[in-house]
């Protein structure tokens, strides 16, 4: 069974890099209904939403990968940014708090919890966010994957 999964999470992924997304969501689907503690496919399956703007569908998929793997940083970081999005801010937060332990150092864990907690208006949150973005830039991070993101830090500074 464990082989067949992976051959479809494989296949479903073909699908997806190819830009055939409903034939790697279809693939997915049938991978979450043969083996519901799939945690990946679920994961997928939020991804693909979420690019699709189906923000309700790609919260419902994350929150059932975080139920099946609650130690996966990134689960919990996109799981702040999609309950941000929705309004779900007490979830997002505590989702991103939770992810910024799991996985300290990614930059875009502390963007999108900072991003919460300006919704909220969370001034010590905010700083904190925008400290620990700080901190990883003074330590050398990489920040070629990021540095869009960095145009809009002066709303963090601005609240804080």
């Amino acid at each position: 069974m464990v082989n067949s999964i992976n051959n479809d999470l494989k296949e479903a992924r073909r699908f997806e890099s190819l830009g055939q997304i409903e034939a790697a969501e279809q693939i997915y689907l049938k991978i979450v209904n043969l083996y519901s503690l799939c945690h990946e496919a679920y994961f997928n399956l939020a991804l693909l939403n979420y690019q699709r703007s189906h923000f309700e569908q790609s919260y419902f998929y994350l929150k059932s990968a975080i139920s099946i793997r609650k130690d996966i940083g990134i689960y919990h970081r996109n799981f702040c940014e999609i309950s941000r999005r929705l309004g779900k801010f007490e979830e997002s937060i505590n989702s991103g708090v939770e992810a910024s332990k799991l996985i300290p150092n990614d930059i875009d864990v502390h963007f999108n919890l900072g991003l919460a907690y300006l919704d909220i208006k969370d001034k010590a949150g905010i700083k904190l966010a925008f400290t620990n973005i700080i901190r990883l830039i003074e330590s050398g991070l990489d920040l070629k994957k990021n540095h869009g993101k960095f145009f809009t830090l002066k709303d963090f500074h601005i609240i804080a």
